[in-house]
């Protein structure tokens, strides 16, 4: 494989980085939009629950306005009186309210030689709070997760680790293999987090 994941001598090592990538972003949707499912059989899969789904409690309805200082600090107050800690809160949110939340609290910087705003970090009165641009994010959400408590998790097959390549029978030259793991996550007590849902999304 060469440099940067593109095609070399090694066309199997190229599909493998290829599906590997794919994992990731399956991955970050499912943590964040997953809906939970137990494995009551071999056939039934199981299935983490997302952040957003399991976050019940610190729920700001926008009714589809454009997303507003207001609202976030609705949410913010609705976590603190939730008990929420903020030991380490992040915004995690789609282009569109990244956008928004940009004019929302953006200034342009006093150089004629720069122009334009990326809104990082935002100062509230609970905590300093990350902005996350996060493409696996519903649209119309804005999403608060204390990442101090959220964790993967993952059921490590003996031998195997908990995300490997296993060779399958070989079909005529055709070689053939799946990646296997399973991956979950844990976001602690969902009144640490909190989201504002029903935004607009034009």
């Amino acid at each position: 494989i060469t440099e940067g994941g593109s095609k070399g001598a090694d066309e199997k090592a190229f599909q493998i980085n290829t599906n590997l990538r794919q994992i990731a972003v399956d991955v970050e949707y499912t943590f964040l939009q997953g809906v939970y499912q137990q494995a009551t059989s071999a056939g039934v899969a199981a299935k983490t629950r997302g952040i957003i789904t399991g976050t019940t409690t610190n729920a700001v309805a926008a009714g589809t306005a454009d997303l507003e200082k207001a609202m976030i600090d609705e949410l913010m107050r609705t976590m603190a009186s939730s008990g929420a800690e903020f030991r380490l809160p992040v915004f995690f949110v789609n282009a569109l309210q990244k956008q928004r939340l940009t004019a929302i609290y953006g200034y342009a910087p006093a150089d004629f030689n720069v122009g334009g705003i990326n809104i990082t970090q935002l100062e509230t009165d609970f905590a300093r709070v990350g902005v996350v641009y996060a493409p696996q994010m519903p649209t119309d959400t804005l999403l608060c997760a204390d990442l101090a408590i959220c964790h993967p998790v993952f059921l490590p097959v003996p031998g195997r680790g908990v995300l490997f390549y296993e060779e399958r029978a070989k079909d005529g030259a055709a070689e053939k293999g799946h990646i296997y793991g399973q991956i979950g996550l844990d976001y602690g007590a969902e009144e640490f987090h909190g989201k504002i849902t029903g935004l607009s999304t034009s």
